[in-house]
């Protein structure tokens, strides 16, 4: 038998059987919906990472990110298209890099994002806060077509280890084309933080840090803040409740994940054996310890949970996280919409039951199935489905115009 002549390509994409590094490859391909990778990119760097080898995810999409960010011809689009994957690229590398690597990678996907925005032509004011000695980086982005009027504002913010760039993929680049102003914001202890204020750990009350911003945009006759929502993505779930519950300035609630409890909520990550007898280890030892006794991506996980949280220890992490609960749920007036994923499992469910419960305004409860391909956290598999279903809550509630 003759071997065939043709084939359909070289290309293949494969997934990892370690879950979290697959995990983190879906949240690379979901950004494709909105110009944030290509999905032939994304599957030749994945083709370069040893499954659960940190450091070659690192090595592949910095590589990536250089290659497709380098052409310096070709016209403003052409340009600005490029920039702009290669900007999630080095976000994607800055995820698994070691803390002296990551605030480099970070910068170059802020740099770089900046610049695919002045590209493309996209109207995106960078906003710089400084809070409790910290310099905090947002962006203001307004709508794609002003029609003379204000726009309703959406204030998102991420979670442990997304960034202002990465939401503009997760919402604004839906949300601008559907008549909103969009305000991407950071605080303490996030990944974006971290590039200028490498000591920056998290606080668990957000609501100074949505103040800041809000302050900062302020009189801009172009927005209307009689119609604001806060948007948590991730983390950022549990971040905008408190913030909200602590009186931040915002009209309207949008949680992803619905989370009460965040110790709760990464016990049932984190897996309850190994919060019951966490090993007994400081962040400047972990890499004494050999591969065989602790696999190069649980070394990752320990060393970026304790430096996010100030602690020295795994033990301390879970302690601190003791702070970080939503004390008076019941204070949050506002509507509330929840969204979960199918696939994210029994602790997720029942902490967005529990926040149906006790929010003391109405709430909207809206799971999403792994028959819509978005039953994972926060939709990366389906960011297009996620967008329009909150889009399409906020059209209701503020009456929007629908073509």
């Amino acid at each position: 038998m003759t071997e065939p002549q043709l084939s359909r390509g070289a290309i293949r994409l494969a997934a990892f059987d370690n879950a979290e590094m697959d995990f983190q490859l879906m949240r690379s391909l979901g950004a494709v919906a909105f110009g944030g990778g290509s999905v032939g990119e994304i599957a030749r760097a994945r083709a370069a990472i040893a499954d659960g080898d940190p450091a070659s995810w690192v090595a592949a999409f910095n590589a990536l990110a250089a290659q497709v960010e380098a052409p310096k011809a070709g016209s403003d689009a052409l340009r600005g298209e490029a920039a702009l994957r290669a900007s999630m690229y080095w976000r994607a590398a800055e995820y698994y890099a070691r803390p002296e690597q990551a605030a480099a990678l970070g910068r170059k996907s802020r740099i770089v994002f900046q610049a695919a925005m002045e590209l493309l032509g996209i109207a995106c004011e960078t906003i710089i806060v400084r809070l409790n000695g910290e310099s905090l980086t947002g962006y203001l982005l307004p709508p794609a077509q002003a029609n003379g009027q204000p726009a309703p504002l959406i204030v998102a913010l991420s979670g442990f280890d997304g960034s202002t760039e990465e939401l503009y993929f997760e919402i604004a680049a839906a949300a601008r084309l559907r008549g909103y102003a969009c305000l991407l914001i950071e605080g303490p202890g996030q990944a974006g933080t971290r590039r200028e204020n490498p000591h920056s750990v998290f606080i668990p009350d957000y609501a100074p840090v949505v103040h800041a911003f809000i302050d900062a945009v302020k009189g801009r006759r172009s927005i209307d803040l009689r119609r604001s929502a806060l948007y948590g993505i991730s983390f950022g779930g549990y971040f905008a409740s408190q913030a909200m519950a602590a009186g931040a300035p915002c009209h309207a609630l949008i949680a992803n994940s619905p989370i009460l409890d965040l110790q709760a909520y990464m016990t049932a990550f984190i897996g309850p054996a190994l919060c019951a007898d966490p090993p007994d280890i400081k962040v400047d030892e972990i890499d004494e310890v050999p591969d065989t006794a602790l696999p190069p991506l649980l070394k990752h996980g320990l060393r970026t949970s304790c430096l996010r949280f100030g602690t020295d220890t795994f033990a301390g992490f879970l302690q601190r996280l003791g702070d970080f609960k939503v004390m008076q749920p019941a204070a949050i007036m506002q509507p509330s919409l929840a969204l979960y994923g199918e696939g994210e499992g029994a602790e997720v469910e029942r902490q967005a039951k529990a926040f149906a419960a006790q929010v003391g305004g109405p709430v909207t409860l809206r799971q999403f199935h792994d028959d819509e391909g978005a039953g994972d956290h926060c939709q990366f598999g389906n960011l297009a489905l996620s967008a329009a279903v909150v889009l399409d809550w906020l059209d209701d509630l503020w009456r929007m115009p629908r073509d």
